[in-house]
């Protein structure tokens, strides 16, 4: 016989270890974004458009835009941000 409620307590853990790889995932790519635009904007005299970050960072331009979304989201929980 199963123990169901092993069972759903290991589907549990293996959810919380897969949210925690995405979130570690997802700072780390956003720390790399906000590298490759310092360095991009000295090296290119200009602040860098989505294209150029993808091609610097090997990152979808799809996923940066949602990467900085949710940097965005973030920051607008601490205070006000208005966005345009």
């Amino acid at each position: 016989m199963v123990n169901l409620g092993k069972t759903l307590c290991l589907r549990c853990s293996t959810f919380v270890a897969n949210v925690s790889g995405l979130k570690k995932s997802i700072l780390a790519k956003s720390a790399l974004i906000h590298e490759a635009t310092m360095h991009l904007a000295e090296e290119l005299g200009k602040v860098a458009d989505i294209h150029e970050l993808s091609e610097y960072t090997k990152i979808p331009e799809q996923e940066i835009k949602d990467i900085v979304e949710l940097s965005i989201d973030a920051i607008s929980i601490g205070g006000d941000v208005e966005r345009t």
